[in-house]
């Protein structure tokens, strides 16, 4: 998969199983001529399960009324697949603008030469993070990171 929006901002999705997600350079560009690859999604969240990697892409939850629930990545978030030169804005990004359950990361999270690839990045309170190999800086500003920009102190659910 390379990229996807759901949900209607209240209810977002029960359960999303993927391969996957952004194993290839997204064929859809923004409006600024750079590629995308963002999957959104608006509103409470079950569960999601990516059994391999997050290359290509960013995966975002807004959910900040309501919560997303766990979210497992079998394998790494790689930003090392976007350099200076092909204009990817998004690679191996997790990102959540609401609490958050449970996140695991079966194996590393690994930044690359663009700003904010391979990130972690939670906006709200989250129940817990598991990263099961290393996190990697990169040579991009704020690269292989895990952030935690906290605006409410409610506890994920």
């Amino acid at each position: 998969m390379l990229e996807f929006d759901c949900g209607d901002g209240t209810n977002g999705i029960g359960k999303l199983a993927l391969g996957s997600y952004g194993t290839i350079e997204p064929i859809r560009f923004s409006p600024t001529g750079a590629a995308d690859g963002i999957g959104l999604i608006l509103g409470a969240t079950g569960s999601v399960m990516i059994q391999g990697d997050v290359n290509y892409g960013k995966l975002e939850f807004y959910a900040p009324t309501a919560s997303v629930g766990a979210v497992t990545i079998g394998g790494s978030l790689t930003g090392a697949v976007a350099d200076a030169v092909n204009g990817m804005l998004h690679a191996g990004e997790l990102e959540f603008y609401g609490p958050a359950g449970m996140v695991k990361i079966g194996g590393s999270v690994i930044g690359g030469d663009r700003a904010n690839t391979g990130t972690v990045t939670f906006h709200y309170s989250f129940n817990s993070l598991t990263i099961g190999s290393d996190v990697v800086g990169g040579n991009g500003t704020d690269a292989g990171e895990i952030v935690q920009l906290s605006r409410d102190r409610r506890p994920a659910v």
